[in-house]
């Protein structure tokens, strides 16, 4: 409840961890030391599952996405992505 000590179960598409997760993580553990966390490198459909039967604290994703009824939607971050190829 105070952020002294705990753990939790992050929930994110490998696409968005290295680009946004992990630098997150660095700056949270720099401010709560304390706290252990484990990441959860799987689908939405997957991740969604996990949050839905509580295995897992939070999701991180893009959306849309089908989010589960009892749980509560925030925007962390706008994120504007471009992908080109030739």
């Amino acid at each position: 409840a105070n952020l002294s000590r705990g753990h939790i179960s992050i929930g994110i598409p490998s696409h968005l961890g290295a680009a946004y997760l992990l630098p997150k993580i660095k700056e949270f553990k720099k401010e709560y030391p304390n706290i252990s966390y484990e990441i959860i490198n799987k689908s939405t459909n997957e991740i969604l599952k996990l949050l839905n039967n509580k295995n897992i604290e939070m999701v991180i994703d893009t959306t849309p996405i089908n989010i589960p009824e009892n749980a509560n939607l925030e925007i962390l971050q706008q994120l504007h992505l471009c992908f080109a190829t030739t």
